[in-house]
């Protein structure tokens, strides 16, 4: 979805009107008319301002880095659309084409949906906020995890890597994550949330995708960086 899009539903959600959503944007100070609004849902109206996109999602209850970063992506030059549409397709259809091939029928429609369903903003968000550093200068500043053993991330994280991780956020799908996993022991994948199960994705397509029950998963923290061991071991 696009910018128009996502602040439709958004004023959907709400279930507030058009009048409604002005008069409450003015009481934090944020002055516009309805018409103005109607303008940027049809799409006959350039994306608003920060300040103007901040105040309608937090009048609407909305995403507000969502609906700022789409507008951002909107008003931006066509090479930035693109690359920015071509790295998220890219990001989408690469997970599809590995899944597809290895869950089962009965929750594969459930986890294509969830993958359909990350917004632009969350698979950018899930690159920009990888930390990589190379060698262990700050290493007293991560929360450090296990080292990966394998290949099964690569090319987004290499083998060797020592995993810093943060075990208080909250984990969503989409994210990179150490997880703890009945007969299985510690991986680090990336993960999709059903209602009753979880899958976990490699980034190598040689490795297969593992589907499991909630319960039998312990999920140690949200992976937010690596630090490369290649370079240090090449000094030996």
């Amino acid at each position: 979805m696009g910018y128009k899009e996502i602040l439709s539903q958004m004023i959907s959600n709400s279930n507030l009107k058009l009048k409604e959503i002005a008069e409450k944007c003015e009481e934090i100070g944020v002055k516009i008319n309805p018409s103005y609004i109607s303008r940027l849902q049809t799409g006959n109206q350039a994306p608003a301002s920060d300040e103007v996109n901040t105040a309608i999602a937090t009048v609407c209850g909305g995403d507000i880095e969502l609906l700022r970063f789409e507008a951002s992506v909107e008003k931006s030059p066509d090479i930035v659309k693109t690359f920015v549409s071509e790295v998220t397709s890219y990001f989408k259809d690469t997970t599809k084409k590995v899944i597809s091939a290895q869950l089962p029928e009965s929750v594969l429609p459930i986890v294509l949906e969830q993958i359909d369903n990350m917004s632009k903003l969350d698979i950018v968000n899930n690159f920009l906020k990888m930390d990589k550093t190379d060698g262990l200068e700050n290493k007293a500043e991560i929360n450090m995890g296990p080292r990966i053993e394998d290949d099964s991330m690569e090319p987004l994280i290499p083998q060797g890597a020592i995993i810093s991780i943060d075990r208080d956020v909250e984990v969503k799908t989409g994210d990179y994550v150490v997880a703890e996993i009945q007969t299985v022991g510690v991986m680090i994948r990336r993960i999709v949330i059903t209602n009753e199960k979880v899958v976990f994705l490699p980034e190598n397509a040689l490795y297969e995708c593992l589907e499991t029950e909630k319960n039998s998963v312990k999920l140690l923290g949200k992976v937010t960086g690596y630090t490369s061991t290649k370079k240090l071991l090449s000094q030996y």
